[in-house]
Order: structure tokens, then sequence, then C-alpha cells
């Protein structure tokens, strides 16, 4: 897959966007206090962290990075 057409700063945007989703899965209150999505940015590091819950293991398992047929339809 060719991805030099993918910007830097919005691949960032989207991280932090998937961290906003995470409190919003978290908090139905719109309440951000006491979260965070720090940025680390030098030369030989680019690291974006938070405390906003993560992805739901069932997407990661059973969507995001499945390939082939699930295993009830092999």
């Amino acid at each position: 897959m060719e991805t030099s057409d993918v910007y830097l700063t919005r691949a960032i945007i989207d991280v932090v966007d998937n961290t906003v989703d995470g409190v919003d899965r978290l908090r139905s209150d719109g309440n951000y206090e006491g979260r965070w999505v720090p940025i680390q940015l030098n030369k030989d590091v680019f690291r974006v962290t938070d405390n906003c819950g993560g992805i739901p293991i069932q997407i990661p398992r059973d969507c995001a990075f499945q390939l082939g047929l699930p295993m009830e339809r092999q």
C-alpha cells in the first residue's frame, strides 16, 4: 500500500481523535478532567500516550486487524 499520500498532521489528529472517543466511551457527560494525551517528539522518538480508555479488545481482535475469513466461515 502506498502511504505517501498520508499526511503526518492528519495522522496525529486521528490519534488524538481516537483518544477523545475513548473518553467518550468512559464518560458520557463530556467531562475530560483528569485525562491527558501528551505527544512526545524529538529526533529519535514519536510517541502518543493517553489515559483515556483505549480501544475495546473486540475491535482489534474481531475487525481492525483481522486478515482473511473468520474461523466460522472457513
